[in-house]
């Protein structure tokens, strides 16, 4: 069953009812995943090869939350599938990986766990991404 909520329109003068109306109220959708690329980082990712790319945004995908430190693991099952889902060879994604790591895309945390630069892309509430950032920075 819809939710319903009633309107009520009172006068100013009397505070007589002028009208009233039932409203069915649709519940609100949730927002869809969503990712934040800060503009004015880009031209810094322009030494990054185009190869690079897709790799990338498959791996945004995965992006938690800046208040989850944003650290996420990439070790080699999760490289096989992306490799997979992409058509590309997983020496490929490997090398991909390297370059985050010299364009500073990415840090590597352990072997197989990595963090995404939230100076580049970050996912979350501003207050938890500016502390994250104010560690890279």
């Amino acid at each position: 069953m819809r939710p319903v909520r009633t309107v009520i329109e009172l006068s100013d003068l009397t505070g007589e009812i002028k009208s009233q109306s039932t409203v069915y109220v649709s519940p609100a959708k949730s927002e869809p995943p969503y990712v934040k690329v800060y503009l004015d980082s880009l031209p810094n990712l322009t030494e990054m090869p185009m190869y690079c790319w897709p790799i990338l945004w498959w791996m945004i995908r995965m992006l938690p939350y800046a208040n989850a430190e944003q650290v996420f693991e990439f070790g080699a099952p999760m490289r096989r599938k992306a490799a997979g889902e992409l058509g590309v060879s997983v020496s490929r994604v490997d090398h991909a990986v390297s370059d985050f790591l010299k364009c500073g895309v990415l840090l590597r945390m352990d072997r197989g766990l990595y963090q995404f630069n939230p100076v580049f892309f970050a996912r979350g509430e501003w207050k938890d991404i500016q502390k994250l950032r104010s560690c890279w920075e």
